[in-house]
């Protein structure tokens, strides 16, 4: 939940990505959700590829909204 937060330094960016690429690596589901980013967060992350890898679809505006999101089933292709 990025709710409070203004920006994203160098080194939180880079453990993200680690995040990311992480997850992709696993063999069981894991659904990440990036929650209440502000514009200019969500900016740097297009920068960094994350965008690409998790997909707009899992930036959303709410954690109501992504816990709807899991419920629903709305998984990365």
């Amino acid at each position: 939940n990025f709710q409070n937060i203004d920006f994203v330094d160098e080194s939180a960016m880079s453990i993200i990505e680690q995040i990311v690429s992480d997850i992709d690596n696993r063999s069981d589901t894991v659904r990440l959700y990036f929650v209440a980013c502000s514009d200019e967060i969500e900016e740097q992350m297009r920068k960094s590829a994350i965008w690409e890898k998790v997909g707009k679809n899992f930036f959303v505006d709410s954690i109501t909204r992504a816990m709807s999101c899991v419920q629903q089933g709305i998984v990365r292709t």
